[in-house]
This record gives structure tokens, C-alpha cells and sequence, in this order.
């Protein structure tokens, strides 16, 4: 009887396997014949219908990790089999205004190469019993070209319609109503733009035998880098901040994730250095950059700020990345991981407290802003003042006055924090 189950089985999940990939070699050849005839802007009519059917399609694999059909646990198969069905349905087909837009291209292209690797090679191992070498080092290679440009088409796509999602009010349910309860899309897609690709990568490499992920932070600081280059060469520093406002601040806030890390095991680096650097980066970048527009972002201390973060994190997040999918990393990349904190640290480390220093004014104005907020500026006040009164006879007088006063705090708690963080990364070595 558990031979005739198995046997079961296996029937059919080898037609599940084949049938979903003809589906989307039906999908990577109305793509690509659409592209080549008639332009990006038609690629999703073409394709419409198939990517449906075989997007959702996958929602069966959820089922198979529920029953045991297959060994991929649900952990791993629903973030990944959710994010695509967001995109497919809560994006494109909610939102036709995106459906022109080239990253859809990109997208189909990443999604029908992976899937019909994926399925084909499942497929051969379900109807023989084993899969060539070649394909399974397409299966596990390829991974690392396709999933990148996938996750950045399915990340830029939600980014795209977030105007659309604003202004349409679609999904969205207003008080009062006899749920007493409300619900804002738009919100819906901030939130996912902010843990949709850490998290989806995550527990994916917790449910594969092989660690072959690239890094999204990482894709994310490239994006970043390079709008930050060419914003520089063509306009100049003062529209730097412009130009990479939502990658930076999406990049910068995924590393909240890294802590989690930490405290939970997954990583052995110890929570008192991950923490100081991080809440230092998120104050500079919620607390000065972002609620502080006034003279912060056309600073040129924004350019070389962002140049050494995303420098230095390309670097650290690809040494990272090469190390758990390969369990190795080239010595040029131990190299320039441990070798470029010592240009790269003390450029980003002044860009940070002058920065602080240049907000203060502003600081002191804008009493309207929640981090300013009277109650807020009385409380920092008071320990301001303890603190002036205890070093009043040890500080140079130019430090003496309120502005240059608290400048010398805020920097007093910043500069140990990322040096200690640091210093400590480099000491426990890679």
C-alpha cells in the first residue's frame, strides 16, 4: 500500500511539475516575442492570462508542505509564493497603470527563467528518480543572477503604484462602518517595500540545504550608489538626497532586521555591536535627514555621507552574501571588507555628526515636529544641563554656548557608539 502511495505521488507531482512548466515556457516565449515586436510597454497584455494561471498556480506547493507531499517546509514556500501573488494580483492586475512600465519585463523574464529551471528539474527527479549534473547546477546557479533582478522588479513595481494606490483608495475601508474597524492599502505596500525583501530572502535560506542567496540590502545600496553617482555628475550634490531618498531609507531601515538576527542566533555577531551602529544610521536618516529638510539634505556632507555607507555596505553585504551561498569568500573581498573601514569610517563618522551639527538651528525652530515636540526639548534640556553643569569647567568656551553645547552632547553619544561598533567588528575579524 505505501509502495502505490508513493507511486502516487510521484504521478502526480510529475504532472503538477510539467504542466506549471509549460506554463511558463508559454510565459518566457510571449515575453520575449512581445519585447522583440512591439516594446516593453505591451509585454503584460500579452502575457496576462498565463502569468496569472501560473503564478497562482504555485499556491498548490503551499498545500503539498502542508500534507507532506514534498519536503519544503511551509516557512520557506509561503513568503516567497505570497510575495509573488501580491505582485501579481495586488499590483499589476489591481493596478493597470503599472502594467507598461519596463521593470515588468525585467520581472517576467527573472520569474519564467527561475520557474522553468525550478519545475523541470523537480520534474525530471519526480518521473526518473534523479536530475543530470547540468541541471543542477542551473538550478542553483542561476539563482543568484535571476533572484536579485526579480526581487528589485517586484520591490520597484510596489513602489511605482504606491501614487496610484494613494490616489485610487482601492482595498482601503474608512471609519466609522459597522466593523468599527479600518484598513489603508497604501500603507499595506509601505510596510511590504519595507520587509518584503529581507524577510522573503530570510526564510528562504533557512529552508535550503545550500545557502545560495544573494543579498537584497545589498542590491538596494547598489541602487542607492549609483542614483547618488549620477545625481552628483549631472545635477550636482544639492539633489543627491533627492535622487535616493526611498533606497537609502528602505536599505538603511531593513538593517533593524539585523538585530533581530542577533538576538535570535542566526548570525554570530553580538547585539552590543550591531546595535550602536545601527541606531545611529536610523537617527541620521529618519531623525535628521528625513525630519530635518531644511538645510540637511542639499548639504554636500549628504553625498559624502551616502558614498562611504554605500561603499562600505556593497562591500560588507557582498563579502556576506558570498560567503553563505559559496562557504567562502575570494581574499580580495577579506581584503577590501576589512581594509576600506579605515577610509570609508572616519568619512562617514564626520559626515554623520556634521550633519547633527548642521540640523541644530533647525532643531531649534521647528518646535512643531513630533522629535521636537516641547515635552521632548524639556527632557533633553534637563540632562543637556546636567551635563553642561558637571564639564562646564572642563570644555573650551566656544562649546559653551546652547547650539555648540548640545552639538558636543549629541556627539559625545554618537562618535563612541559607531567607533565601538566598529572597532569591535574588526577586532573579532571576518
Amino acid at each position: 500500500m505505501a509502495g502505490f502511495s508513493s507511486l502516487l505521488r510521484r504521478i502526480y507531482l510529475t504532472f503538477y511539475n510539467w504542466t506549471v512548466f509549460l506554463g511558463w515556457v508559454q510565459v518566457l516565449y510571449l515575453a520575449v516575442t512581445t519585447l522583440r515586436e512591439s516594446g516593453h510597454q505591451q509585454v503584460y497584455n500579452a502575457i496576462e492570462r498565463p502569468l496569472q494561471l501560473s503564478q497562482t498556480a504555485a499556491v498548490l506547493e503551499i498545500l503539498h508542505g502542508l500534507i507532506g507531499l514534498v519536503r519544503s517546509p511551509v516557512t520557506a514556500t509561503l513568503p516567497q509564493i505570497s510575495s509573488r501573488l501580491f505582485v501579481t494580483w495586488g499590483i499589476l492586475w489591481s493596478f493597470p497603470e503599472t502594467r507598461s512600465h519596463v521593470l515588468v519585463s525585467s520581472l517576467v523574464v527573472s520569474w519564467s527563467l527561475t520557474e522553468i529551471i525550478r519545475y523541470s528539474f523537480f520534474g525530471m527527479k519526480e518521473a526518473l528518480g534523479f536530475a543530470p549534473s547540468w541541471h543542477l547546477w542551473l538550478r542553483y546557479s542561476t539563482f543568484l543572477l535571476l533572484y536579485p533582478t526579480g526581487i528589485t522588479s517586484e520591490v520597484g513595481l510596489i513602489y511605482v503604484a504606491l501614487p496610484y494606490i494613494k490616489e485610487s483608495e482601492k482595498y482601503c475601508l474608512r471609519m466609522p462602518n459597522k466593523w468599527n474597524f479600518s484598513f489603508d492599502y497604501f500603507y499595506l505596500a509601505i510596510i511590504a517595500l519595507g520587509i518584503y525583501a529581507v524577510l522573503t530572502c530570510t526564510l528562504i535560506c533557512l529552508g535550503r540545504e545550500r545557502k545560495l542567496s544573494p543579498n537584497p540590502r545589498g542590491s538596494s545600496w547598489s541602487i542607492t550608489f549609483y542614483s547618488a553617482l549620477k545625481t552628483l555628475k549631472e545635477s550636482g550634490h544639492v539633489h543627491v538626497y533627492k535622487s535616493v531618498e526611498k533606497p537609502l531609507q528602505l536599505a538603511q531601515t531593513a538593517a533593524v532586521l539585523e538585530i533581530l538576527h542577533s538576538l535570535v542566533g542566526l548570525v554570530g555577531s553580538p547585539i552590543t555591536a550591531t546595535l550602536p551602529q545601527i541606531v545611529g544610521r536610523l537617527y541620521i536618516t529618519w531623525g535628521i535627514l528625513w525630519s530635518f529638510p531644511g538645510k540637511t539634505q542639499a548639504h554636500i556632507l549628504v553625498s559624502a555621507l551616502i558614498l562611504s555607507w554605500s561603499i562600505t555596505e556593497i562591500v560588507r553585504h557582498s563579502f556576506f552574501g558570498m560567503r553563505e551561498a559559496l562557504g567562502f569568500a575570494p581574499s580580495w573581498l577579506l581584503w577590501l571588507r576589512y581594509s576600506t573601514f579605515f577610509l570609508l569610517h572616519p568619512v562617514g563618522v564626520t559626515s554623520e555628526i556634521g550633519l547633527i551639527y548642521v540640523a541644530l538651528p533647525d532643531m531649534k525652530v521647528n518646535t512643531t515636529h513630533p522629535i521636537t515636540n516641547r515635552k521632548w526639548q524639556s527632557c533633553v534640556i534637563s540632562i543637556f544641563n546636567l551635563v553642561h553643569s558637571l564639564a562646564s569647567h572642563n570644555l573650551p568656551a566656544e562649546c559653551l554656548s546652547s547650539e555648540r553645547g548640545i552639538w558636543f552632547l549629541l556627539c559625545v553619544a554618537h562618535l563612541p557608539a559607531q567607533m565601538y561598533s566598529q572597532i569591535d567588528v574588526f577586532r573579532r575579524g571576518a
